[in-house]
């Protein structure tokens, strides 16, 4: 391996370890509510019923929902928008619901056999549809920066001679026309807090190993500034 690579890999190493120092945030109460949910919509509760599924507790009871309109479905699973599916609440937890009222439901999928029904996390008001529609974009955000910072931290950059491809960080960084990732200018900061990019990846002028060697540099100060800024 050359000398000039072997700069820009420690230098690559070198932002990785810093990440991972980054000192762990709590998952806060809401945050694992989304985390537990497969499906929120917003339904009309058309009837109570009996079905075949053992209620886990005595309070449980199973109830028929027209989904009007789905605010969040997680992936691999299927959208029941417009059609009535099985929801199971627990009216302990949630306070007693009846036919005709419409409400938001946060669900998760339960398969009972050949039955597939969903249980009630949270039950809000309809009014709440907006402010939700907020707050999922808002951990769907959270969730994809996290998702980054974890690849970044199992340092997923190749690098091959001049042609350095950042994989699987398209999504989620942002880049000129020619690719390269952009940063703030006189910095290494890129659009994601707390994520620094250096060298071949953002440097699309001048593509030296000495100037890779430089913005390696630039990038592991403001990453150790960025760090000692966080209020732990």
């Amino acid at each position: 391996m050359k000398k000039i690579d072997i700069l820009k890999y420690l230098a690559i190493l070198l932002l990785a370890f810093l990440i991972q120092c980054q000192p762990t945030r709590k998952t806060t109460v809401k945050e694992k509510l989304y985390m537990k949910t497969d499906y929120i919509f917003k339904g009309e509760v058309v009837q109570v019923h009996e079905s075949n599924l053992p209620a886990v507790k005595k309070s449980e009871n199973t109830y028929v929902v027209k989904v009007n309109k789905v605010l969040k479905v997680s992936d691999g699973h299927e959208n029941f928008e417009g059609s009535e599916i099985t929801v199971v609440i627990d009216s302990e937890k949630h306070g007693s619901v009846k036919a005709g009222e419409n409400h938001v439901f946060f669900t998760k999928t339960w398969l009972f056999g050949e039955t597939l029904a969903v249980i009630a996390n949270q039950i809000d008001p309809v009014d709440r549809e907006n402010e939700i529609k907020k707050e999922i974009v808002d951990y769907q955000e959270k969730f994809k920066k996290d998702l980054l910072k974890k690849r970044l931290a199992k340092t997923e950059l190749v690098v091959l001679g001049e042609v350095v491809e950042v994989r699987d960080f398209k999504d989620y960084l942002e880049r000129d026309e020619t690719g390269y990732v952009k940063t703030l200018p006189d910095t290494a900061k890129t659009n994601v807090p707390g994520v620094f990019a250096c060298g071949d990846i953002q440097d699309s002028r001048y593509r030296q190993a000495v100037t890779a060697a430089g913005s390696g540099c630039m990038a592991a100060l403001d990453a150790e500034r960025y760090l000692s800024e966080m209020v732990v």
